[in-house]
């Protein structure tokens, strides 16, 4: 046989359907978006928040409600999280990992909502396109994407929204038959449980159901200002049904205008019986009659957690900017960082709305905009209830991937080249994206507070009559979940307390160790007047103190009783007002690990208008220093502007002992310089002083036992 007759005798390839392609795109959407969800995503420690849920979920059923009585969040996740430790176990990869199948899920969702709502033939590319834009939209998502990674709600919410409103959809396209009755109960009893696992799961739903209740309205009221009939011939046309207000305008695709447009929620099968306006309206409401019905048991724990003062709010515009650059960047950038993506944004946001405007843009923005003015309401206008937002992600994409569906007459005719506009604008809207996430997993600045690290320093340091506070008690939580064993951790309840109780309570710690770490969390809301700080400056030493995030980390010593008199007389001046009246040393011999404590007595002359930081600088022979500690006086707490002339100020300090210092003879400087520039020391006038700090003593550095 020939070759030419072997090759003519091959069967045909057949071309791909176009069914394949949209499977084949969905399945690389999937694929980005699990990869995004799941990347690093036990590389963080939990911070405060996941640490409750990590411990509450380690509770029984019962206790979990009545933890979640007098929580600020309803139970639902907590109860899923319970049975999902048991199935994966209770690392931070496993217990979020909830939250990452969850913002997975909203993918596919808003895969499904776009073709629910599609005025574009869906035989049409430009329908694939938008689809893709939408999915891609919604797997990229910076704010999806980052409560995807947490152990919280949130995820879930955007899921629970996302799904109760492709429903509401589907509702309303199974009334166009009398053929989908059956589906029509199916997905309003869908409905009905989604919602209530919706209130379940937080206070916010309430906002998307009002969203959805205004769609309802819309829907009915749109059906009874157009007279449609309630009912139809199914042999009077042979073809879809064709909406009312499809016959011209913006709406009609330059692809699509080989056929009628179908009704947006319309799906195929036979037309025969349209319920009415009030009708539909009516199943609404019976609707959520039973979500009422089955929310009715925690309604009056909801009425009781939702309370609130007055509330002070922003102005509309600025508020609306706000929400609507954190929906497509997320808090990991901000405005000045992507100037150019937060343009492209807008743009594309006019573009969805005005030359799209239609069926779908109208439901969309609906559900996009009831939720955003219920929080702005509400009064909760600040950043941090931005993750409440959650909820409408997928609106939001709808809105956003509208920007390429129906282009302007001018780009149409301008042939290929049209498409560069819209083309350039999503480049850059996914550039600000591209930078949102980069910072999301690799920039240390938008890490969460590492309570893991605390931990284990404390566990590596083992020291042996070490005691732990916690001035926010609800970091127990987290804390715990890292620190199982060791030293007894003390989270005070100062809400209540007052400044006699707090220092009896500290005293109490402090007689049964030599040692406190100290984590300070929400100063301004836990303890607004500092009871705890200032008692354990005046009457132990910090040592060291750093910021790991929004959490401060503190080493003090306590002694066996605070120095009151000073030991050494000084009288020595520090530049032209302040004078070292005299110093307390603690032990001077001292093993690698170990705090020197050292108690200053400072006065001056005048008022002062310059703020100063002391440094105790520890250092060998050869010059530089093998160990600092820099603070303004009483840990912050006494700054040279508010010393009265003539009074004398006490002043505590600690100074560690490096771990890995050799053992050997070491000098102790003091000095102080400006605060706003470190290379501004004080002239000391002392002939002992060198390059302006005065050595205070000799410091012997053993061998540990």
């Amino acid at each position: 046989m020939e070759t030419g007759d072997s090759l003519s005798s091959a069967p045909p390839r057949l071309p791909r359907s176009p069914r394949f392609k949209k499977l084949a795109l969905a399945v690389l959407l999937l694929w980005l978006a699990t990869w995004l969800r799941f990347h690093h995503l036990g590389a963080q420690s939990f911070w405060n928040d996941e640490g409750n849920s990590a411990r509450l979920s380690e509770r029984t059923i019962q206790l979990i409600l009545e933890g979640t009585a007098s929580d600020i969040h309803p139970p639902l996740y907590y109860l899923l999280l319970r049975g999902w430790r048991e199935l994966l176990g209770d690392t931070e990869f496993a217990l979020r990992a909830l939250s990452a199948f969850a913002g997975l899920l909203v993918v596919p969702l808003a895969l499904a909502g776009n073709r629910q709502l599609s005025i574009v033939n869906r035989q049409s590319p430009m329908w694939l396109l938008v689809g893709l834009l939408v999915g891609l939209i919604t797997a990229v998502s910076p704010p999806l994407i980052y409560y995807s990674q947490e152990a919280r709600m949130y995820a879930l919410l955007g899921l629970l929204a996302a799904l109760a409103t492709w429903l509401l959809l589907r509702i309303a396209d199974c009334g166009l038959r009398i053929a989908d009755h059956r589906s029509r109960i199916t997905f309003m009893t869908a409905y009905v449980l989604t919602a209530a696992a919706g209130l379940y799961t937080h206070y916010f739903f309430p906002a998307v159901l009002a969203a959805h209740g205004v769609v309802v309205v819309a829907i009915a009221a749109k059906d009874w200002f157009n007279h449609q009939p309630s009912t139809v011939n199914p042999s009077a046309s042979s073809g879809p049904i064709v909406h009312p207000s499809a016959s011209s305008g913006p709406n009609v695709h330059p692809s699509a205008s080989s056929g009628p447009i179908v009704h947006p929620l319309a799906s195929s099968g036979p037309i025969v019986h349209r319920p009415s306006s009030i009708l539909y309206f009516l199943q609404w409401a019976a609707m959520m009659a039973v979500v009422f019905l089955l929310y009715l048991p925690w309604l009056p724990t909801f009425l009781a957690n939702v309370g609130g003062g007055g509330a002070i709010r922003p102005s509309l515009l600025p508020f609306l900017a706000d929400t609507f650059f954190w929906l497509g960047f997320g808090a990991t950038v901000g405005p000045p960082t992507i100037p150019w993506s937060f343009v492209a944004l807008g743009v594309l946001l006019v573009i969805g709305l005005v030359f799209n405007w239609g069926w779908q843009t109208a439901v969309a923005l609906i559900t996009l905009l009831v939720p955003i003015l219920f929080l702005y309401l509400s009064g909760a206008t600040s950043p941090q209830y931005f993750k409440f937002l959650t909820a409408v992600i997928v609106p939001f994409a709808l809105v956003v991937g509208g920007g390429w569906r129906v282009p302007p007459d001018e780009w149409r005719t301008a042939g290929k080249t049209g498409w560069l506009l819209p083309a350039a604008l999503f480049l850059l809207y996914f550039f600000g994206v591209s930078q949102s996430l980069h910072n999301l997993y690799n920039n240390p600045a938008y890490a969460r507070a590492d309570y893991r690290a605390m931990a284990a320093r404390i566990l590596a340091e083992n020291w042996p009559d070490a005691g732990i506070i916690l001035n926010a008690p609800n970091q127990w939580e987290v804390f715990t979940y890292y620190h199982r064993h060791g030293a007894p951790v003390y989270p005070l309840p100062l809400q209540g307390m007052a400044a006699d109780a707090v220092a009896a309570e500290l005293s109490a710690i402090a007689a049964n160790h030599d040692r406190l770490y100290v984590i300070y969390w929400g100063d301004a809301q836990q303890d607004p007047q500092r009871w705890v700080e200032r008692w354990l400056d005046e009457h132990t030493f910090k040592a060291t103190e750093e910021w790991v995030k929004d959490v401060r980390f503190a080493v003090y010593a306590v002694p066996d009783a605070p120095a009151t008199e000073m030991e050494t007389l000084a009288a020595i001046p520090f530049g032209s007002a302040i004078t070292l009246q005299g110093y307390t040393l603690g032990e001077t011999t001292l093993a690698p690990g170990e705090i020197a404590q050292v108690t200053l007595f400072w006065q001056t002359a005048v008022p002062l208008a310059q703020r100063y930081k002391v440094f105790l600088h520890l250092v060998g022979e050869d010059g530089p220093p093998v160990a600092q500690r820099d603070s303004e006086p009483g840990g912050a707490l006494k700054p040279t502007t508010i010393w009265p002339p003539g009074e004398t100020i006490s002043d505590n300090h600690g100074l560690l002992i490096p771990a890995d210092l050799p053992p050997g003879s070491y000098t102790l400087l003091l000095g102080l310089y400006d605060l706003a520039d470190p290379t501004a020391r004080l002239p000391v006038a002392a002939e002992t002083a060198v390059n302006n700090a005065l050595p205070l003593a000799q410091i012997t550095v053993i061998r540990s036992p």
